[in-house]
């Protein structure tokens, strides 16, 4: 978690990061009408963005916003939206990591064979 991982500078200038995109959203569907709300108000609409996304890269809060944007660009993004959009991102990286390969067998017929002889003998006490 980036809120208890960050030293108290990094965690401000994290903080900001996240509220620039925010701002940035707001304004580009200016819908809030952030120009009109008074200081406390767009106080409380920050504190509530980053409740929800400060645990976040800022480039995953950034790329959210994107893709909610080409998903669903007449609507109003809140937090929850871009906190779902990660999620989901995140998701798909999980499903795409490869998994291994069970272990295949290289031996040959004859090394088999061999390696049942060796442990034939090794079970019954007999030495090579």
């Amino acid at each position: 978690m980036l809120t208890k991982s960050l030293q108290p500078h990094a965690l401000d200038k994290h903080r900001a990061d996240v509220c620039v995109v925010m701002e940035m959203m707001v304004r580009k569907y200016d819908k809030f009408g952030w120009d009109q709300m008074n200081s406390g108000m767009r106080q409380m609409v920050r504190e509530d963005w980053l409740f929800a996304l400060a645990d976040y890269p800022v480039d995953e809060v950034r790329a959210a916003c994107r893709q909610h944007t080409i998903d669903m660009p007449s609507k109003v993004p809140n937090e929850g939206h871009i906190k779902a959009q990660i999620l989901k991102a995140r998701a798909k990286i999980v499903t795409r990591i490869d998994r291994p390969d069970p272990p295949k067998n290289f031996a040959t017929p004859e090394a088999k064979a061999r390696a049942d002889e060796i442990m034939a003998g090794f079970l019954k006490g007999k030495t090579l």
